[in-house]
């Protein structure tokens, strides 16, 4: 039987056991590799226009999918708005004045990612569940640039907080462009259906078989065809059919081999692509480069 591999590309990858939590995090530091390791967009705030309530703002104003919060303030549910970015509403306990912020989502996200202005202390973020469960805790790579994170458990709630001066003063930070994503799908797909191990002679002039497989996780049927990519090639044709003789319908696609951006080195190859719904998906699976025949 093939062995079907998935990867998520991203900075770290932590693992964390709270009880029965547990949760594999993955830290972006730019945002090419998070939207490459994420779905569809779910909101996008940019802060920009004044808040209701004007500059000390209520954090649940920018936006219903999420309430944002100063938990040192005197008043813990508002936020303090700078033209296009927000940060705390100070903090109680800190000599500076300055507090940490935290978020909770009405709906709980698999990803999110910011924008860190204006600090130059390295912040960490604590990453909770439904059940207020911490699932990880995380250090900002940039103190002041992209920050993203990707989980596979559901976030409900995060806390930011401050880096720290060396006096031990906490640094304060604004964020800005805040987002959440969709998870990226991992799909099982095939190469070759058939055989191993699947070679590829990159000279010959016929196709490449590949089958999106249908699993209890993922109904292939609902791929849309017109979006998918293989080694980044378009397909030729597809079909519905019963690939891995199990009882169910899996898409079957044909790739012209000479389109196929692979090379000599190469070891794997990813499928990419979205269901008829818009969710994207990824899957790859191993590949042997043979020369051609003399």
């Amino acid at each position: 039987m093939k062995k079907y591999i998935v990867t998520l590309i991203g900075l770290v990858i932590v693992l964390v056991m709270m009880g029965q939590t547990k949760a594999a995090v993955t830290v972006f530091s730019n945002e090419v590799d998070y939207d490459a390791a994420t779905g569809p967009q779910i909101f996008l705030i940019n802060f920009d226009g004044n808040p209701p309530g004007g500059t000390y703002a209520d954090g649940a104003s920018f936006s219903s999918a999420i309430t944002f919060g100063s938990p040192e303030a005197s008043d813990p549910t508002k936020v303090w708005w700078n033209s296009d970015a927000i940060t705390d509403a100070g903090s109680t306990t800190a000599p500076n004045y300055v507090g940490p912020m935290d978020g909770v989502f009405t709906d709980p996200v698999y990803a999110f990612a910011l924008v860190f202005l204006s600090a130059g202390e390295a912040e960490t973020i604590y990453l909770y569940d439904e059940s207020n469960n911490l699932l990880g805790t995380v250090t900002a790579p940039n103190p002041s640039g992209f920050f993203g994170v990707l989980s596979d458990t559901p976030i409900k709630k995060f806390v930011i907080d401050n880096g720290v001066f060396p006096n031990g003063w906490p640094d304060r930070f604004f964020i800005d462009d805040f987002r959440a994503n969709e998870p990226l799908i991992e799909v099982s797909i095939d190469i070759k259906p058939g055989s191993y191990p699947n070679s590829i002679n990159l000279k010959s002039k016929g196709v490449v078989a590949v089958a999106v497989l249908t699993t209890v996780d993922f109904d292939a049927s609902t791929v849309d065809p017109a979006t998918v990519e293989f080694a980044g090639a378009t397909p030729l044709r597809w079909t519905l059919e019963d690939v891995d003789n199990d009882g169910d319908l899996d898409m079957l696609f044909h790739f012209d081999t000479q389109t196929l951006q692979l090379n000599e080195n190469s070891t794997e190859a990813t499928l990419t692509g979205e269901t008829v719904g818009g969710q994207e998906f990824t899957g790859t699976d191993t590949v042997r480069i043979v020369p051609p025949k003399k």
